[in-house]
């Protein structure tokens, strides 16, 4: 997959789509503050890969209001829209592919939602070693996404995006099965992996 390509597609389809971002999102917002759940206790740095307009980012500061988040988007408007919330003066917001964006180390969670199916499994592999490498020991990559049921889906996805099953405007995710992406998980050097799943979210916690 070509990840400069992808990224600009989701800059413009996430851009042109901010006005509706919020009212999807809260439709789903009990599984996105899940997350919360699973940031260790004493967490004083921790890392939101697509943080988006920031929901989940509220929760996270109840519980934990003196954390330092770097917050990461390919969307300039949703960061826009975040740093209006006036959430709190400890996030700094990064506007960049969280391919390119250097998460240097130590750091004591990487959490993520709804932002990792747009990618192959391949560069999930490249992303997910990064991330496993910025942990600290016993940090966590915490990751509630959507996922697929069957490799017959996971597939199609990819078919339809690669060949460009899309008119104007259109926008393809492609999920992987959780199964795959615990797979993946693996090989990049996690060891220890809890799968969440109900019917109302499908969260994946990786510790290091």
């Amino acid at each position: 997959m070509d990840l400069k390509k992808r990224s600009r597609e989701m800059k413009d389809f996430f851009n042109e789509r901010i006005d509706e971002y919020d009212d999807l999102h809260l439709k789903i917002i009990k599984a996105k503050e899940k997350i919360v759940d699973f940031i260790p206790k004493d967490a004083k740095n921790i890392i939101d890969l697509g943080t988006g307009t920031g929901l989940q980012l509220i929760k996270v500061y109840k519980e934990f209001p003196n954390i330092k988040t770097i917050a990461i988007d390919v969307s300039d408007e949703m960061l826009k829209k975040l740093e209006d919330r006036h959430i709190s003066d400890n996030i700094t917001i990064v506007n960049e592919s969280f391919f390119d964006y250097d998460f240097c180390c130590c750091r004591d969670a990487v959490i993520s939602t709804q932002a990792l199916h747009h990618f192959d499994p391949k560069d999930k592999l490249v992303l997910f070693k990064k991330i496993y490498d910025s942990l600290k020991e016993g940090g966590v990559f915490i990751n509630e996404d959507y996922y697929v049921e069957s490799l017959e889906e996971e597939k199609k996805g990819f078919d339809d995006y690669k060949n460009l099953v899309k008119g104007e405007g259109k926008h393809y995710d492609t999920p992987l099965t959780i199964e795959h992406e615990i797979e993946l998980l693996k090989e990049a050097g996690f060891s220890n992996i809890l799968k969440y799943v109900t019917d109302e979210e499908k969260i994946v916690v990786a510790t290091k």
